[in-house]
């Protein structure tokens, strides 16, 4: 008798638990099936800035980072403290995809490290990505390992910078984060000038060697690790070429998800 308690006892207890088993399957399947339909129109659900948005899959917000582009950024902390132009390139976004349906266009990584989309947004055919770029309100900037349209891009902005258009007019102004990194590699890049002229020739004979890499003063990210390195990190020169990626600047770096060396 007490064996048979014993047994029923044992087999309540994992016919109860079957259901828990069967539902947390359920949410783990969901999670991972949840995908975007590049043959589906979207409805845009929220605007952040000119170049991030979302839409929704089954009820759960989606955010899409439009590729290869950067518009000045949002003052969401205080709207009014935001730069006029990244005002004004999420209006146009707005504008762009307002009472429409867009559909997405992947390039060769789908997602970053914050787990937004990586897209360029079509409207009845017409990009927005580019359309920002040919208005001025975004520069073109690589996002990793997605150059897709980047030729194309850059050759529209080489225009619009020449006749300062848009942000162009004072680029410096609309993208404010950008100038202490330049100002860092400025004085890093003096420093090192400053160094090699005082070295002995055998050591000034292996920096001229190494100024022959036309990448020599840029921020570098090492594909494998997704970190970046400073010209005067420890780490900078023990990057391989296979592995290297160069930005102009960290926050270029950073919009591409890549994270900063802690040397």
């Amino acid at each position: 008798m007490k064996k048979l308690l014993t047994a029923l006892l044992s087999a309540t207890l994992l016919f109860t638990s079957l259901p828990t088993l069967h539902n947390t399957y359920a949410e783990v399947s969901k999670t991972i099936t949840k995908e975007i339909d590049l043959t589906k129109q979207y409805e845009v659900t929220n605007i952040f800035d000119g170049d991030t948005i979302a839409i929704k899959i089954d009820g759960e917000e989606q955010r899409i980072r439009l590729l290869q582009i950067d518009t000045p950024e949002v003052n969401h902390k205080d709207i009014k403290k935001s730069i006029p132009m990244a005002l004004k390139a999420t209006e146009f976004t707005s504008n762009f995809v307002k009472d429409k349906k867009i559909t997405l266009e992947f390039d060769k990584e789908q997602k970053d490290q914050y787990g937004r989309w990586l897209a360029y947004v079509y409207v009845d055919g017409k990009c927005l990505n580019e359309e920002l770029v040919k208005n001025g309100f975004a520069k073109v900037v690589k996002y990793g390992e997605n150059t897709k349209k980047y030729d194309d891009y850059k050759k529209i902005e080489k225009e619009l910078r020449e006749k300062k258009i848009g942000i162009w007019k004072d680029i410096k102004a609309n993208y404010p984060s950008n100038n202490k990194s330049q100002q860092n590699t400025k004085q890093q890049s003096n420093t090192q000038k400053t160094t090699q002229a005082n070295n002995t020739k055998a050591v000034t004979k292996t920096d001229n060697a190494s100024n022959t890499n036309t990448a020599q003063g840029k921020i570098k990210g090492n594909k494998k690790t997704k970190v970046y390195h400073v010209p005067s990190g420890a780490y900078y020169n023990k990057v391989s070429d296979e592995n290297a990626v160069y930005f102009d600047t960290e926050e270029d770096a950073k919009k591409a998800g890549y994270r900063a060396s802690e040397r």
